[in-house]
């Protein structure tokens, strides 16, 4: 059954209009759960100490929740450069347990940044086993030091608080704005069909 309506993209801008919704689908969906962390209201789930965790608060820990664990920063660890500005972060796990590691913005003091020092990180948790990036940086100590972390354990991203990556927020609603803007130049292009005109070879001539 034929349609009322016809659609009136040329071929090369039909794919251009798939492809950038496919890009603006894929890029809502990566800077999604930044987004939805932005207005996160409740309080960061106490993971207790590296040594002593909080097991009951582990059983129900998803990738991406809000945490906060105290523990000895090591002495072995590397420094990661991380966005547009390279802005340096240190990687680290927690003396006495191989169940945890944390990456955390590194201080402007250099005293600040040493290891052996009692910590609290708060920040987005991960699981080594269901995050790439947790896992690599599991592997890291692996590769680099003969450290065997546990197959199964958390990676602590620290200094992410809700509130504020503005960025996150900014790009989400610019994407999303123009997935829309997409949309809405697309049904502009859908125009109705036009009646069909019909000959009667009867009507010639009645005017004379």
């Amino acid at each position: 059954m034929a349609l009322p309506i016809r659609f009136v993209l040329g071929t090369k801008n039909l794919y251009l209009f798939i492809i950038s919704m496919a890009v603006l689908l894929y890029g809502i969906y990566t800077y999604f759960d930044d987004f939805r962390f932005y207005f996160h209201k409740e309080p960061p789930v106490d993971l207790g100490t590296a040594l002593e965790p909080n097991n009951e608060a582990l059983a129900k820990l998803k990738d991406g929740d809000y945490v906060k664990i105290r523990g000895i920063r090591s002495l072995q660890g590397g420094v990661i450069e991380e966005g547009f500005s390279k802005k340096k972060h240190m990687l680290y796990f927690f003396l006495g347990s191989p169940k945890f590691l944390a990456l955390e913005p590194m201080a402007e003091k250099e005293e600040e940044n040493v290891g052996g020092v009692y910590v609290t990180v708060t920040g987005r948790a991960y699981n080594f086993k269901t995050n790439g990036a947790a896992a690599k940086n599991r592997d890291f100590f692996d590769k680099r030091y003969a450290i065997t972390m546990a197959e199964e354990g958390w990676f602590i991203r620290g200094g992410k608080i809700p509130g504020s990556d503005t960025t996150a927020v900014v790009v989400f609603a610019l994407l999303f704005i123009l997935f829309i803007g997409n949309i809405l130049l697309a049904i502009k292009t859908l125009r109705p069909k036009p009646e069909p005109e019909y000959y009667d070879p009867d009507d010639d001539g009645e005017d004379a």
